[in-house]
């Protein structure tokens, strides 16, 4: 959803794909602060639009976005690549830092997810990038935690998942997705009337049939790449 502002621009309501983009700006500067300055708003403000807590004014991204050297499409809708020059893409560094939400995927009966906010970043080698995820922005992945059985031995409950923001096609695989007001992580399976939902733990989880009427409450989160898991929980 988006809203119309008076001088007739329109600022996209928030969502996890923006507040990552915003992070990845923020962290071009020496500080929230100074990011803050070049958008014209305070850091408690700043901290806010990347976190979703208010919605970010055109005014001031499109501040930042110079500031920063980015396009201001890029940083409203993602429709563009996000320049070299990033403290996340600079070939400088040898870690990748990815940014990790709050927000729970179920993997169970389901559990209410609220708005999501960064709490931190795990770090990646870039080598493990360039080996095992060649040709991925890492600007566009996100950490999301699991909970429940429903997909066990593949995910446990507690671990933590990479996910792809850019690939929300439907098709086979495992997905991060929205059903409703929950988010889930499962198997999707097209079908010619609909999706199949399968768990892998399937002698306790049987799969889900949702219709072609129903799929327009699906919303794609992304793509699971890879699944890190503590042994001692």
């Amino acid at each position: 959803m988006e809203h119309e502002k008076k001088d007739g621009k329109q600022v996209p309501a928030y969502n996890i794909e923006l507040g990552t983009r915003i992070s990845s700006v923020i962290r071009q500067f020496k500080s929230l602060k100074e990011a803050a300055s070049h958008a014209g708003v305070t850091d408690e403000t700043l901290a806010a639009w990347r976190d979703g807590k208010t919605e970010p004014k055109f005014i001031g991204l499109q501040k930042l976005a110079v500031a920063a050297g980015v396009s201001l499409d890029w940083l409203a809708s993602g429709i563009e690549t996000l320049p070299e020059q990033t403290t996340q893409s600079r070939k400088d560094t040898d870690t990748v830092l990815v940014p990790h939400y709050d927000a729970r995927l179920a993997a169970g009966d389901g559990a209410l997810n609220g708005r999501s906010n960064i709490i931190g970043y795990v770090p990646f080698s870039r080598d493990f990038f360039h080996k095992k995820l060649a040709g991925i922005n890492p600007d566009r992945l996100i950490i999301l935690d699991v909970a429940g059985d429903s997909m066990e031995p593949t995910v446990s409950d507690g671990d933590q998942v990479l996910i792809d923001t850019k690939q929300k096609e439907l098709t086979d695989g495992i997905m991060a997705f929205i059903l409703g007001e929950t988010a889930h992580i499962k198997r999707l399976r097209l079908f010619f009337d609909g999706l199949e939902v399968i768990s892998d733990n399937r002698s306790l989880y049987p799969s889900q049939q949702v219709t072609r009427e129903q799929m327009s409450n699906v919303k794609i989160i992304g793509r699971a790449l890879w699944v890190g898991r503590f042994l001692v929980r």
